[in-house]
């Protein structure tokens, strides 16, 4: 690899990155967000078969989140739902996380299971998990008290 090349690349790793679109669409490339950095998506995610989604850092999310690739389970990074009309979580494959934050207070709907392998957080807006799971893996928590402005309704396991 020559070296302007892995200069561009550690410069992508180490800035914060705000992708405005409509939608980050990954199909067949390796997303990876390093520790320490954050990358705003305004817009949606759809991440397709053949690709590679790993969140070191903090992703932030202003629209649906649509996963059709098997997830590694992820051992960091931290996935913030924070839109401004109703989110949606769907697709083939469940959406894995380590932290993750619900910030919508139009709320998100589960249309496909959503895993957190670390931590919830409910700041402001109903989950819907009344047809698709939220499903908090082995040693998860809620890292704060959910209200009735903002937590899980539905299947919870």
């Amino acid at each position: 690899m020559s070296n302007n090349k892995i200069l561009k690349t550690l410069a992508i790793l180490c800035l914060p990155i705000i992708v405005d679109a409509q939608i980050l669409h990954n199909n067949g490339a390796t997303f990876f967000v390093n520790t320490g950095a954050t990358v705003q998506v305004n817009g949606g995610v759809k991440n397709e078969v053949g690709s590679n989604w790993q969140n070191n850092g903090i992703v932030h999310i202003t629209d649906s989140f649509v996963n059709n690739q098997i997830m590694p389970t992820p051992t960091s990074g931290t996935t913030r739902f924070e839109g401004p009309t109703a989110q949606i979580v769907s697709g083939s494959e469940p959406l894995k996380t380590f932290d993750v934050v619900f910030d919508n207070a139009n709320g998100i709907a589960l249309n496909s299971n959503l895993e957190i392998n670390n931590s919830a957080t409910f700041n402001n807006g109903i989950v819907d998990a009344s047809t698709n799971k939220l499903i908090f893996k082995a040693g998860a928590t809620v890292s704060n008290t959910p209200t009735n402005a903002s937590h899980a309704k539905g299947i919870v396991v």
